[in-house]
């Protein structure tokens, strides 16, 4: 699938750090042919994927070469995986990177609420605090990625004015719509956050072993404590 687009916005997060809910925000508030992707492979040659949604000016699901809006996600790659990928045979006129974080109680504790993704947490504790940290330290650091947009998932939950400004950057005309839902249209319906308590998730596993072992990381707990203010969790879960 060959796909010209004017705007291409290339969004790498780790699974449940809120990527469908800010991803559903913008195309709610964009215009014009759109072109979304999910959970894109960066290794794939081909644009062809199963999981992608498109929609032309007037709302219609269609088949088309050309977008004004070419978004995609990638979900727990590497930043050098996003800066790397491979792009086939699209073309932009403009390129963004956006990397989304979420506080590191909440993104776990939502990993913890879903069978799957428990498992794999658990399997591999290591590998998983070690992406997180990652991010954040590229999330403050903000010297890798293409033109990039920095986007602090609990500030775009709770803050309007937050979510405003972010309009502003991609040059969408606010009308805040979407900011109430969670899944991008045909994906995300697992997400374990519609409840909308988005913040205080980690509270329900305090008593968890396995939960409160994630947090014996120096390393993540400070960088939390530089990014977050998530009142109560260092001291609850240390």
């Amino acid at each position: 699938m060959g796909i010209s687009a004017r705007r291409e916005l290339r969004i790498l997060g780790l699974q449940r750090s809120g990527n469908h809910g800010i991803i559903n925000w913008i195309i709610k508030q964009s215009k014009g042919p759109l072109v979304f992707l999910n959970n894109l492979n960066p290794a794939w040659r081909s644009w062809m994927t199963p999981r992608f949604y498109v929609r032309d000016g007037s709302g219609q699901v269609v088949d088309m070469a050309f977008s004004e809006w070419l978004i995609y996600s990638l979900e727990n790659k590497t930043i050098n995986e996003l800066i790397n990928m491979r792009q086939g045979d699209l073309i932009s006129v403009e390129r963004r990177d956006m990397l989304i974080l979420r506080d590191p109680y909440n993104t776990f504790a939502s990993w913890m609420a879903d069978a799957g993704l428990k498992e794999q947490l658990l399997g591999c504790p290591i590998w998983h605090v070690q992406r997180w940290c990652e991010y954040a330290e590229e999330f403050l650091s903000r010297q890798r990625l293409q033109n990039g947009l920095y986007v602090n998932f609990n500030q775009w939950a709770s803050e309007q004015a937050y979510r405003q400004e972010l309009a502003g950057d991609l040059r969408l005309a606010f009308t805040d719509a979407g900011a109430d839902q969670v899944a991008v249209i045909g994906h995300g319906g697992g997400s374990s956050f519609g409840d909308r308590d988005v913040l205080n998730r980690w509270q329900r596993f305090i008593a968890d072993s396995s939960f409160r072992a994630l947090f014996t990381d120096d390393r993540m707990t400070d960088l939390a404590e530089e990014l977050f203010s998530v009142p109560g969790a260092q001291e609850a879960l240390s």
